[in-house]
């Protein structure tokens, strides 16, 4: 716009009231911040198209080698033979051999464990090379599996087969290449074992096979053939020294048991030991006996002369005890009618004399039987210790002697069993040696194999495209998981948990040739369609009013007139975080969202240090805010009505060397004042938050405040912290605008590309018709 087009509005009005800054905003507590919905699917399959372009070229990637690994590799073929391995039982002899014998001993998962390792040993592998007379530039010695040497084995592979020079490997490096290619599977609940030789030679690899299997049962034969030949050899040696020692151990015997006089030691033992029994349970009996008659000894001697003890009355005593109480009651009874010297009476007086002193008599006699029973007894288990007591010396000395004849006996026994036994195995050895069965066997011999075992071209592409899936799934949730930043509205609802005032769309997510994704059909759409280019994204609310992006700041305008249902925002300050992120378009587009409703709307430069404004919008910048809060100027003079309907613009003006102490006078709140009564909405534009304390001064001389984030590339912890700052300066906080949004991006599949596409769609298609 021509600077003599500009139009200068003067202001006389009193200055306003001063108003009282907002009340501070109470920070959020920090779970409050961290509090998010709980993922779904859909959120899965979300970063899944956000990254599909990882996902499908790693796929393609793992894909592509794989395919060109399988079809380019050597055909490479397995021959399979399968082997019984039987424990060591058939023997055509009714005898065990050393070798079965040994066998025996060792558990049987061992046998077979042992004799799989056999199957892989180098002796085996140098039999099998020796007996087909393998070569090391023959096919199945010059193959290998190293991916890393496939060139120099398919060279020296065909030059051998040429007729070319021999590789000049050891014989050690061919059995190594030689087991390399050999697999040997024991086949699960049996016996069996699968025996298998990989190689680019098919008949070859058969053969292979087959030899290992004949080679494997020949020196199972000739191993236990040498091991009875030296177990017989062993034996005859053993015999010699033995037989010595049975002669002399049997001189010992028969020394020790003349000079002893132990003759029969087994039967004299028995009865000295049974002689010893019986007079331990005598003794037994015979103190038991005593300690009773003891007790009835010791109960009559503590007894006094005037009573007589229960436990020792004989049954005529408990009778003359029965007469004679009987009398007594007798007398008792004629006293009581009689006197003295009556018949009856003086009868009964002499029957009751002679039954006491009867009485008597059995009481003495009883008394001293107890005292003989009581000494016999005694005797009698004396004399039965003294017997006891020698036998028991007796049966020492025997078992003394018994100790060592047993001793020597033994001896003679083990060295004529040994003697016996190694002559006898001697014997059996020498004839076993030619006599034996195997208990290997062939169950299936190798057949030359038909089709390749590797490649498998199928299930390499398969396990290509697993594996190339998987990893491009883990990048694309790695990338999405490194990616800290604020990219829609439900990110600012779940970190920062500030009101979401909108979404701007960009400029490159919605301008395409071929088809306008929601875009409207003004003069800029006929551009596009043209291929004029995209365009200013500056003014677009003004320039392209049907366009998303236009409809999009006028969404912003809505949020903001309803964000509180009293009185909406009138002085309102845009600031962002960092530099570049679309704060200026933002202030300037809105200012102009504001001015369609038909109000004037006054936008002020308050970036002093970095201005765009009056680039923006084609003003002059000579004087501005830096004028009036540094000298007396009135603010009237520097208002420059634009071309835009009801939008005026105060410019930054030129950049002094101190806007925040500028910004912090009284003289930024008097300005506000004065022009609060002649516009309907002021917006300010400010520096970024974390750079300079700029917009944290302003912040609290306004009505609201507006974060400007870019999508996708400011980090979450920032906002964060502009949010704390703000907080912290007594801001209030209006809200947060996501600008740059690419709305063909997936965050914005299910919501944002579908709303503008209704929204514009059929305009589009008609602008597009118009056009065309």
């Amino acid at each position: 716009m021509a600077e003599d087009n500009n139009k200068l509005i003067r202001i006389e009005s009193p200055r306003a009231p001063e108003k009282a800054a907002p009340r501070p905003v109470e920070p959020l507590p920090v779970e409050m911040d961290e509090l998010g919905e709980s993922v779904h699917v859909r959120d899965y399959w979300r970063v899944l198209v956000k990254h599909r372009w990882i996902v499908l070229t790693c796929l393609l990637i793992f894909v592509t080698v794989a395919a060109i690994g399988s079809f380019k590799a050597v055909p490479i073929y397995k021959a399979y033979a399968k082997l019984e391995i039987e424990a060591e039982k058939s023997n055509i002899l009714p005898y065990k051999t050393v070798v079965e014998l040994e066998t025996q001993m060792v558990n049987q998962d061992q046998y077979l464990q042992t004799q799989f390792k056999i199957l892989q040993s180098r002796t085996l592998a140098r039999r099998v090379i020796e007996t087909l007379k393998l070569k090391a530039g023959d096919a199945p010695l010059s193959w290998d599996d190293d991916p890393l040497a496939n060139a120099e084995q398919l060279m020296t592979y065909w030059f051998a087969r040429e007729g070319a020079r021999e590789d000049a490997d050891t014989e050690s490096r061919l059995i190594t290449r030689f087991l390399k290619k050999l697999e040997v599977t024991p086949v699960r609940n049996s016996r069996l074992v699968e025996v298998s030789y990989l190689s680019p030679d098919a008949p070859m690899a058969a053969r292979i096979v087959n030899t290992l299997g004949n080679e494997y049962i020949l020196l199972n034969f000739e191993s236990k053939y040498d091991a009875t030949q030296k177990a017989t050899e062993f034996l005859s040696k053993q015999l010699v020294d033995l037989k010595i020692k049975v002669e002399r151990s049997e001189e010992d015997l028969v020394k020790y048991a003349q000079a002893h006089d132990i003759l029969g030691l087994d039967e004299k033992q028995n009865v000295t030991v049974r002689t010893l029994g019986d007079l331990n349970d005598a003794l037994t009996k015979a103190r038991t006996d005593r300690l009773r008659r003891e007790s009835l000894y010791r109960i009559v001697k503590d007894t006094a002369s005037s009573s007589f003890p229960e436990v020792i009355k004989t049954p005529l005593i408990v009778e003359l005890e029965k007469l004679s109480a009987e009398l007594r009651q007798r007398y008792v009874k004629l006293s009581s009618s009689f006197k003295a010297g009556w018949p009856e009476l003086d009868q009964v007086i002499n029957q009751m004399a002679a039954i006491n002193e009867q009485l008597q008599k059995e009481r003495v006699r009883s008394l001293s039987s107890i005292e003989v029973d009581y000494s016999a007894a005694l005797r009698h288990e004396t004399m039965l210790r003294t017997a006891f007591e020698n036998q028991k010396v007796e049966a020492n000395r025997l078992n003394q002697n018994a100790i060592q004849y047993n001793i020597l006996k033994r001896e003679v026994d083990t060295n004529k069993q040994l003697y016996d036994g190694l002559l006898q195995r001697m014997k059996e050895a020498s004839i076993s040696a030619g006599l034996k069965s195997s208990n290997i066997r062939i169950v299936d011999q190798a057949e030359v194999p038909r089709y390749p075992d590797r490649p498998r071209k199928g299930l390499n592409i398969l396990l290509s495209l697993a594996l190339g899936l998987s990893l491009g799934i883990g990048l694309a949730f790695f990338k999405e998981y490194m990616d800290n930043s604020i990219k829609t509205p439900d990110d600012v609802d779940r970190w920062v948990r500030l009101p979401n005032l909108g979404v701007i769309p960009s400029i490159r997510s919605i301008y395409d040739r071929k088809r306008l994704i929601g875009y409207g059909y003004g003069q800029h759409s006929r551009a596009l369609q043209k291929g004029d280019g995209p365009p200013a994204i500056g003014t677009i609310a003004h320039t392209d009013s049907t366009s998303i992006i236009a409809e999009a700041y006028r969404s912003v305008r809505t949020a903001l007139l309803l964000s509180h249902s009293e009185k909406p925002p009138k002085t309102i300050l845009l600031t962002s975080a960092n530099p570049s992120e679309g704060k200026t378009t933002s202030a300037i587009n809105l200012a102009i969202s504001l001015s369609q409703l038909g109000g004037r709307v006054l936008l002020v430069d308050c970036d002093m240090r970095n201005p765009h404004c009056h680039s923006i919008l084609s003003l002059p910048n000579k004087q501005g805010m830096s004028s009036f809060l540094a000298a007396n100027i009135e603010v009237s003079s520097l208002i420059i009505e634009t071309a835009i309907t009801n939008l005026f613009v105060i410019p930054a003006g030129k950049i002094p060397p101190n806007p925040a102490e500028l910004l912090a006078s009284s003289r930024m709140r008097q300005m506000l004042q004065l022009v609060d009564e002649f516009f309907e909405f002021i917006v300010i534009d400010s520096p970024p938050v974390l750079a300079v304390t700029d917009a944290l001064i302003l912040s609290r001389v306004v009505d609201g405040v507006v974060l400007v984030v870019r999508a996708e590339t400011t980090p979450k912890l920032m906002v964060q912290r502009v949010k704390r700052s703000l907080q912290t300066a007594g801001a209030k906080i209006l809200g947060v605008l996501i600008n740059q949004a690419n709305v063909r991006s997936a965050d914005y599949t299910y919501y944002y590309k579908s709303y503008y596409s209704y929204r514009y769609g059929e305009a589009a298609s008609e602008g597009r018709d118009h056009v065309t």
